[in-house]
């Protein structure tokens, strides 16, 4: 029975031991759970935050493309109102250019009608020169 207690007394030594060794390494275990538990954490509030960032920027996004529609709905009627005033401007032009004609037409039948007067004038003016050189040279002085 001596010999019995006495290899019970090694096992429970080695027991014992053995716990001591489980308890180490339970601790190292806990301490590792524990650090991987913090760095789940930090990469949880991380994707938390990118998840904050791509929805201000989807909404950012949203804004500058119903910007941009805007932007192009008025380039698309200032394009039609330039279309407008360019068929306008085309019209005038085709008008400028006929008054041009015209008043260049006018003013020539002015001069024409003028160097006829003028014409006219001339030869009445020497009629007259003729008639006052013939009643000077009549002697007449009446």
């Amino acid at each position: 029975m001596a010999s019995r207690v006495g290899a019970l007394e090694e096992r429970v030594g080695l027991i014992s031991k053995d716990a001591a060794a489980a308890r180490v390494l339970a601790g190292g275990a806990d301490r590792d759970v524990a650090d991987i538990s913090t760095k789940l954490d930090v990469h949880k509030s991380l994707i938390q935050a990118l998840r904050t960032t791509q929805i201000d920027q989807g909404k950012t996004l949203q804004t500058l493309h119903r910007t941009q529609t805007d932007h192009g709905t008025r380039l698309d009627a200032m394009q039609e109102t330039l279309d407008g005033m360019q068929g306008t401007l085309t019209e005038h032009g085709q008008r400028l250019t006929r008054l041009e004609s015209e008043m260049k037409a006018g003013f020539a039948k002015v001069d024409s009608s003028m160097q006829a007067t003028y014409a006219k004038l001339a030869a009445g003016q020497a009629v007259i020169t003729d008639l006052l050189t013939r009643h000077l040279d009549d002697g007449s002085t009446n």
